[in-house]
């Protein structure tokens, strides 16, 4: 068994310490330059010494390899590489837990902890670290002394140049080449485009603080050599098939409705007749399926969108998901590598195609994680669980649902609930309602739906929806479209007729939707949130389900194509336009689409 020691006596050099024993490596102890810590123990073990001791190699037992946790990248840099030239070995430490692709190439010195996944083809040099939870995309290269904190991501085809250093939770995104030498990403930066040398960036997306002072380094002429040769099209992964299909024709929406019955169950939001949404000359239906080794895993219909200026056609699109919740669908045999492969796939399809932007909605199951873009989180919706004990249930509602309730029921009201085969007089009864609710609060317009919309949706989908109704003396006065998962239903849209509010409709219908999801074998009952959190719309619902915990609404929106997109949004609003980190989270996106006021 080889003799090693650990250079560095700081905490990363304890955490190294507990890694390398649980792996078998025989550890004498630490050097460290500070000489207060000379002769003193960590966890057991001695500081020998200094550099200057190490390399003299004159210990009563031999020292063979040498690791340097040292996060400076100057430093571990320097030292691990005169000490390769004073002899020793210089190991590389890959935890047991990584995901490491055979095809990966890895140079001396490099240490990946637990958790990271790194895909196939990527070229990592000498003395990189790449820290826990840190994902790498395929034809990346990691220049020498590149250090990659915990939980950053790092897209496709991007050159990391010699030393640079990339902050927790930082992501640099498919569609950046080039990190220079010495860069510095703060934490939770977003990359959108090239970093140059020595540049100090962060935010939302990165923006350049400071420029370093040390000189820049020109890259040697075989590593670009290297790099130009290892460029190859984004949208080929072994074992990976992106394909994208338009939902035009009868054959293409049966295709479409053959590929989601892989996803029976988790569909409710994903049926084509839901998304209310037409192909024009303007916007195309369209959507993502991924196969791995020829079985589908994922699938995202999304409309693709021409971007017209000004009456003009810009020759550019953009990507939106429908109303709703919606993104990638998948079931429980995707991993996250294959998600990460999924967005990789996508990204360069919208390059390809003239794609600027993206604006996503999430749906509630989690399905933003490993998102290429920035991830922005919403709104909060109330989800409530569905008690077996009928007593437990009713305690867990605010007192003032219980009283209106009871009100309710003393007026008389009666609640019938209609699934499977609804005819088109429950349709057109609830139709009639929800469109005197939208007329009477001024609803915005894409919160009307047509009666014929809700009929092809019902009836094409018996088994995902279900029409709850409030009757006062067999008279219709309260209504709920509610779509229904594997196990959860979602309150989708309704009305109240207004003169019957003093009944106390509402609170009625929530409780009996509750019962009657619970003779169904439901678990899980979502109400939505308000128009922004905490307002009384949100305050009612929340009423209902005080003691659970709320689900958040995420969006994503993601810039494709920088220079394009702030060119398009000075076209847009007649001044020039940089891009502002604030304004994909806090503005409308994508800004050269933000309605006009007069």
């Amino acid at each position: 068994m080889k003799n090693a020691v650990i250079l560095g006596g700081g905490t990363y050099g304890e955490v190294f310490l507990t890694y390398l024993t649980e792996q078998g490596f025989t550890i004498l102890g630490f050097f460290d330059d500070n000489e207060d810590s000379w002769g003193k123990l960590i966890h057991g073990l001695p500081v020998l010494g200094g550099m200057e001791k190490l390399l003299k190699n004159n210990l009563t037992q031999p020292i063979h390899q040498v690791f340097c946790p040292i996060g400076d990248n100057h430093i571990r840099t320097k030292y691990l590489s005169k000490l390769k030239k004073a002899g020793f070995e210089i190991p590389n430490f890959i935890h047991d837990s990584v995901l490491l692709n055979d095809d990966v190439t890895i140079g001396e010195g490099v240490y990946i902890l637990p958790g990271a996944m790194i895909m196939p083809h990527t070229i990592i040099k000498n003395y990189v670290i790449i820290s826990m939870g840190s994902k790498v995309a395929h034809h990346t290269i990691l220049e020498d002394g590149v250090f990659i904190s915990t939980g950053v991501n790092v897209g496709a085809g991007i050159h990391i140049q010699k030393k640079a250093f990339l902050g927790i939770s930082s992501t640099v995104m498919t569609g950046v080449t080039s990190i220079g030498r010495n860069a510095l990403i703060g934490s939770g930066a977003v990359v959108i485009r090239n970093i140059e040398d020595n540049h100090v960036v962060a935010g939302v997306p990165a923006k350049t603080l400071r420029i370093l002072k040390e000189k820049k380094e020109n890259l040697p002429i075989a590593i670009a050599n290297e790099h130009q040769k290892l460029k190859v099209n984004a949208m080929e992964i072994v074992g990976f098939d992106l394909a994208c299909h338009d939902l035009k024709t009868a054959e293409d929406i049966e295709l479409y409705k053959k590929y989601l019955k892989n996803f029976k169950g988790f569909d409710a939001f994903y049926k084509i007749e839901l998304f209310n949404v037409k192909n024009s000359e303007t916007e195309q239906l369209k959507y993502f399926i991924l196969s791995k080794n020829n079985e589908v895993i994922c699938l995202m219909p999304f409309a693709l969108r021409k971007i017209i200026i000004d009456h003009k056609d810009t020759t550019y699109n953009d990507v939106s998901s429908f109303y709703g919740y919606s993104g990638p669908l998948y079931n429980e045999k995707l991993k996250n590598e294959d998600l990460i492969n999924f967005w990789h796939l996508v990204d360069a399809w919208y390059n390809k195609h003239n794609v600027v932007t993206e604006f996503m909605r999430f749906n509630l199951d989690g399905n933003h994680q490993n998102y290429s873009g920035i991830i922005a989180a919403t709104l909060n919706n109330v989800k409530g669980v569905i008690i077996d004990n009928d007593e437990e249930q009713w305690n867990s509602f605010v007192p003032k649902v219980r009283n209106n309730y009871r009100k309710a029921s003393g007026n008389g009201l009666e609640a019938k609930i209609y699934h499977q085969a609804i005819s088109d007089e429950i349709i057109n009864t609830f139709h009639t309602i929800y469109i005197g609710t939208m007329e009477r609060n001024n609803a915005a317009n894409n919160y009307y739906f047509t009666l014929n919309y809700f009929k092809q949706l019902i009836q094409a989908n018996p088994a995902s929806n279900a029409i709850i109704i409030i009757y006062k003396d067999a008279i219709p006065i309260s209504t709920e479209l509610v779509l229904l998962n594997s196990d959860t239903m979602y309150s989708f849209l309704g009305g109240t007729v207004s003169e019957y509010f003093h009944l106390r409709p509402n609170d009625f219908l929530k409780i009996e939707a509750l019962k009657w999801g619970k003779t169904q074998g439901f678990k899980n009952y979502v109400l939505g949130g308000g128009r922004i959190n905490g307002d009384s719309l949100y305050k009612y619902k929340k009423s209902f389900f005080p003691k659970n915990e709320d689900v958040v609404f995420y969006t994503g929106r993601k810039i494709i194509k920088q220079d394009v997109y702030e060119k398009l949004v000075t076209l847009s609003t007649k001044y020039t336009y940089t891009l502002n980190e604030k304004d994909i989270i806090n503005d409308f996106f994508p800004l050269y689409r933000k309605p006009k006021t007069n």
